[in-house]
């Protein structure tokens, strides 16, 4: 079903028919073949045999993200950082740069570095830690607070 999605995209063997690759796209996805979810979302994004809907993008990308794909949690990421098919939502977009970073995507690891160099969605995070090494025992955490709450 994928490989006929992928025929008809692209014009292998047949006539370009976008409408045909999306059908395609979907019915290997309802099989439960995750590389056509992320087809699907990149048709859903680029009005691919169909009108753009961002919605229906973020979607497929949300549920093919779950799966632990790596490319699809760094464009999740990507979609909160941006607020593509959803609000924008930083602590989101933090979390899912850092899922995929520790997933191994170079990408997502800048992104994650950038998200807490700027404080983008990670408000509090530092301190959390903090707080939990201090009720731990980490005598430096108690100077990291002070320093972080100006107390």
């Amino acid at each position: 079903m994928f490989n006929t999605a992928i025929a008809y995209e692209d014009g292998l063997g047949t006539e370009i028919d976008e409408k045909a690759a999306l059908e395609w796209y979907q019915k290997s996805a309802d099989a439960g073949y995750d590389l056509a979810l992320y087809n699907l979302a990149r048709c859903y994004m680029a009005g691919i045999g169909t009108d753009q809907d961002p919605q229906k993008a973020f979607d497929c990308m949300s549920k093919l993200a779950e799966t632990g794909n790596t490319d699809a949690m760094y464009n999740l990421a990507m979609m909160y950082q941006e607020g593509y098919g959803t609000e924008e939502d930083p602590r989101q977009a933090f979390l899912w740069y850092r899922k995929a970073a520790i997933a191994g995507d170079a990408n997502a690891m800048y992104w994650t570095g950038w998200c807490i160099e700027n404080n983008y969605g990670t408000e509090g995070e530092a301190l959390e830690w903090y707080l939990l090494a201090e009720a731990n025992g980490n005598e430096e955490a108690s100077e990291a607070i002070a320093r972080i709450t100006g107390n």
